[in-house]
C-alpha cells in the first residue's frame, strides 16, 4: 500500500542543498565563529524565563509525580532549550548525549535509546505513560513510532519507581510527552508553526500545533510532515576496521560521501478533546503516524510504516482514602512492510491494546504510596518468505505496590510487582516454526531505595532491586533469516525467566553555585538472555548467515555517572552555566568471561550554555573514547571528538512570538560510530553541517 505513493521519496530527497558544505576546511574563523554563538551575548538586557532546576521538576512517570530530587533514582530530564538543541529525527539519537544513555543506531531512521548497556526489551519507551506499541524492540531497523518533532519532554527513569512499567523496563523507563490530551483548564487559544531545513540529512520539516481549552473543555491538533535526503558522512561508509578485516573483491570500490538508503518521509497528525469536571478530567486522542525510509543495512530494502493509535486518559481526585484515581487505555493498529526494489516482502503486524488502572491512596501516617493495575495484549506477525518470527499472541497482567515512608530528612521508598505472562506461537506451514506452542510465566519483581538529606544541599540516594523479566516472543520461537543482525536468528523454547540484581548509591548536591550528581551502579543476571553464536552457518537461504542462538547466561553490568553544573554568572535575567557529564560501563558475559556485545566506552562531555533573552546559546564538546574491550565477533570501534553548537533568537512581533534557531553538527567533521549500534561498521553519522529553523508561537 506504501509503494505507488512512496516509491518516488528517495529521487526527491535526493535534491536538498547542505547547509554549510562539508568542503569548508576547518580552520580559526570556523571555530571562532561556534565559540561566538555559544558565548554570552551581554548587550542582552531583557528578561529571561530561568529554567526550572531538575530537582524542583515534577516526573510524570513516577508513580506519585514526584519532584526529581524526592526520588530515589536517577533521573534525567530534557525539555525547553536543551531538548531544541538536542532534537534529531530518531528518539535514540535525541537522547544518546544524555548520560548513562547511548543508541542503537541503525542510520538516522532507526535509533532506540540504550541505558546502562541495556536495550531492546529491557527498556520500556512510553508515550504519555503509555507503551508505544510499534516493533522497535523486536529488531534494531524498526523505527520508533514517535515523532520527535511533537516532543514537548522526555524523562528517564530508573529504580523502585520504573516497578509500576513491568519486568520489561528493568533498564528503565523513557516516557515522551506530547501534550496530545489536554489536562490543563483556562488556557485560551494557542498555538505555533515549526520549520526546520538543512544538516547532514537535508532535513525539511513543518509541524502546526493548536491548543485550546477553557473550564469545561480542552481541545488539541497536529499535523506534520518530515522529509530527508541520503544522510552526507565525512568518509567512508564502511569503517576501517572493516576495511580492513573484510577487503572488497577486486574492481570494487569503497562507498564515501554518503549513506545509501537513508532518506525517509514521515508524516502525520493527532486530534485530541478533553471535558473537564469539578475533580477531575477525562479525555482521549486518535493519531496517525506513516513514514517511508530506507534500511542502510541493504541498499534495495525500505520500509513502508503505518500506524494508527486511540488513546483515552481520565483522572479523578478524591477526598477520602484516595487522592488520586488515573485510567489510561490505548488501542494501536502498527503494521511495516519491507519492500526489496519496490516489491513488498516481508510484512509486520502488531495489533493490541494496553490498560492502567493506578490509585494514590491517602496518607497512612508518614506513608504515601499507590497502587495499580495494567493488562496487555497484542498479536505480533510477520508474513513473508523471509520472516523470521511466527505469529504470536501475547498477554501480560500485572499488579503493582508503590510505597514512600518520610522520616524527617529520610525518605524510604519500595515496590512490589506482580506479573503473569503469556507467550503462545500458532502453527505454521512454514517448516521454521512448525507446531503451535503456549509458555506461561510468573515473573515477579521488588525494589527499595532510600533518600538521605544528609545536610541541607546534599542528599545521599541508595537502590536495591531484584528484578525478573520473561522472555518475549522474539527471545522463544525466532528461527530464520535476520537482516538487521545480518545472521540467522533461532529462539530457545525452553527459556525461563530473565533474573536480576541491581543496585546502585549516590550523591546529589541540589544548593550552591554547584550542583550535580554522582552515581555508582551494578546490575548482575543469572539468566541473561543474550544472542550467542553456535559456529554454525544456516544454508537454507539464498546468502549463508551465521547462527546465533538466544541463551540465558550469566552477567554483569557495572558503571559509574556524574553531572555538575558550575553557575559562572547569575545575573538575572542573564545566566552563564559550565556543565560537565561523564559515564563509563562495563558488561561482561561471567559465564564465559568475556565482554558483552555493543556497550559504549567511555566519555565525557562539557558544555558552555547561555540564557537570556533575546539570545540563548550553547557549546558541546564531547570525547568519546575508543572501545577496545569488544566480545567475538565484534570489530574495535575507534574514539571520537564530537562538537556541537545551538545558538537561538526570540523577539515578539505584532503580537506574535518568533524563534529563530541554528545548530551546527559534528563541526571536526569526525567519522563517529557509535559502539553499541549492530551497523557501527557500515552506519557513520553525519558530516559537518548546519541546521537553521523557526517558530512562530500565536
Amino acid at each position: 500500500m506504501f509503494s505507488s505513493h512512496w516509491a518516488s521519496v528517495r529521487a526527491r530527497s535526493s535534491t536538498s542543498i547542505v547547509i554549510g558544505p562539508s568542503h569548508l576546511p576547518l580552520n580559526p574563523a570556523l571555530i571562532a565563529l561556534a565559540a561566538a554563538l555559544s558565548l554570552p551575548l551581554w548587550s542582552s538586557l531583557a528578561q529571561a524565563e530561568e529554567p526550572a532546576a531538575l530537582g524542583d521538576i515534577v516526573v510524570s512517570a513516577s508513580p506519585l509525580n514526584n519532584k526529581a530530587n524526592a526520588l530515589a533514582a536517577p533521573v534525567t530530564v530534557l525539555s525547553g532549550q536543551k531538548l531544541a538543541a538536542e532534537r534529531q529525527s530518531s528518539l535514540g539519537e535525541t537522547l544518546a548525549r544524555e548520560v548513562g544513555v547511548s543508541s542503537s543506531y541503525f542510520g538516522p531512521n532507526a535509533s532506540r535509546p540504550v541505558i546502562r548497556g541495556l536495550d531492546g526489551e529491557r527498556l520500556r519507551i512510553l508515550s504519555n505513560g503509555m507503551g508505544s506499541n510499534d516493533a522497535s524492540g523486536a529488531s534494531q531497523d524498526h523505527a520508533v513510532t514517535l515523532e520527535p518533532l511533537l516532543y514537548e519532554r522526555v524523562e528517564i527513569l530508573r529504580g523502585p519507581a520504573a516497578l509500576q512499567y513491568g519486568g520489561g523496563a528493568i533498564g528503565g523507563v523513557v516516557n515522551v510527552l506530547d501534550g496530545r490530551i489536554p489536562t490543563e483548564k483556562n488556557l485560551g487559544l494557542a498555538g505555533a508553526y515549526s520549520t526546520r531545513y538543512g544538516g547532514a540529512e537535508r532535513e525539511r520539516s513543518q509541524v502546526l500545533r493548536l491548543d485550546s481549552s477553557n473550564a469545561r473543555v480542552g481541545l488539541h491538533a497536529d499535523v506534520y510532515d518530515r522529509q530527508t535526503a541520503d544522510l552526507k558522512i565525512p568518509g567512508y561508509v564502511r569503517s576501517a576496521a572493516r576495511r580492513m578485516n573484510a577487503p572488497l573483491a577486486a574492481g570494487e570500490e569503497e562507498r564515501r560521501g554518503s549513506l545509501p538508503n537513508s532518506s525517509s518521509h514521515t508524516r502525520g497528525g493527532a486530534l485530541g478533546a478533553t471535558a473537564f469536571f469539578d475533580k477531575g478530567y477525562l479525555g482521549t486522542s486518535v493519531s496517525e503516524y506513516q513514514s517511508n525510509y530506507g534500511t542502510v543495512a541493504e541498499e534495495s530494502v525500505r520500509i513502508g510504516v503505518h500506524q494508527s493509535r486511540q488513546d483515552i486518559v481520565g483522572e479523578w481526585r478524591g477526598d477520602s482514602w484516595f487522592e488520586r484515581l488515573r485510567f489510561k487505555h490505548s488501542e494501536n493498529d502498527y503494521r511495516h512492510t519491507e519492500y526489496e526494489d519496490n516489491t513488498p516482502g516481508t510484512y509486520f503486524k502488531n495489533r493490541g491494546r494496553e490498560t492502567r488502572l493506578d490509585i494514590q491512596h491517602a496518607p497512612i501516617g508518614r506513608l504515601r504510596g499507590s497502587f495499580g493495575i495494567s493488562q496487555q495484549r497484542f498479536s505480533f506477525s510477520a508474513l513473508g518468505e523471509e520472516a523470521y518470527l511466527p505469529t504470536t499472541r501475547n498477554e501480560n497482567q500485572a499488579l503493582y505496590l508503590y510505597e514512600e515512608w518520610t522520616l524527617g530528612a529520610l525518605k524510604l521508598h519500595g515496590g512490589l510487582r506482580q506479573e503473569y505472562s503469556r507467550v503462545r506461537s500458532e502453527s505454521s506451514e512454514n517448516p521454521n516454526f512448525g507446531a503451535g506452542e503456549s509458555r506461561n510465566f510468573k515473573p515477579f519483581s521488588q525494589a527499595v531505595g532510600a533518600n538521605w538529606q544528609v545536610i541541607p544541599g546534599y542528599i545521599l540516594t541508595s537502590n536495591y532491586a531484584i528484578s525478573q523479566r520473561a522472555p518475549n516472543y522474539q527471545e522463544l520461537f525466532a528461527n530464520g533469516p535476520h537482516v538487521a543482525t545480518n545472521a540467522w536468528e533461532i529462539g530457545n523454547r525452553q527459556l525461563g525467566i530473565e533474573r536480576g540484581r541491581a543496585w546502585d548509591l549516590g550523591l546529589r548536591k541540589t544548593q550552591g553555585v554547584v550542583t550535580g550528581s554522582v552515581t555508582v551502579f551494578e546490575q548482575r543476571f543469572d539468566q541473561y538472555i543474550a544472542l550467542i553464536g553456535n559456529g554454525n552457518v544456516n544454508l537454507s537461504g539464498p546468502d549463508p548467515l551465521d547462527e546465533f542462538v538466544y541463551q540465558g547466561v550469566r552477567a554483569r553490568f557495572r558503571g559509574a555517572e556524574l553531572e555538575s553544573r558550575w553557575r559562572i554568572l547569575n545575573r538575572q535575567p542573564t545566566t552563564l552555566d559550565l556543565e560537565w557529564r561523564a559515564d563509563t560501563v562495563k558488561a561482561t558475559n561471567t559465564s564465559s568471561g568475556e565482554p558483552l556485545p555493543r556497550i559504549a566506552p567511555s566519555r565525557q562531555m562539557v558544555s558552555v550554555v547561555y540564557r537570556g533573552i533575546p539570545y540563548s546559546s550553547r557549546l558541546d564538546i564531547q570525547k568519546v573514547q575508543g572501545q577496545g574491550q569488544i566480545a567475538p565477533n565484534e570489530l574495535p570501534t575507534a574514539g571520537y571528538w564530537l562538537v556541537n553548537a545551538y545558538s537561538s533568537y526570540r523577539t515578539s512581533i505584532n503580537g506574535l512570538d518568533w524563534e529563530w534557531f541554528i545548530r551546527f553538527n559534528n563541526l571536526l567533521n569526525q567519522d563517529i560510530r557509535y559502539h553499541s549500534a549492530f551497523l557501527k561498521d557500515q552506519a557513520p553519522l553525519g558530516k559537518r553541517s548546519a541546521l537553521i529553523g523557526g517558530t512562530i508561537r500565536f
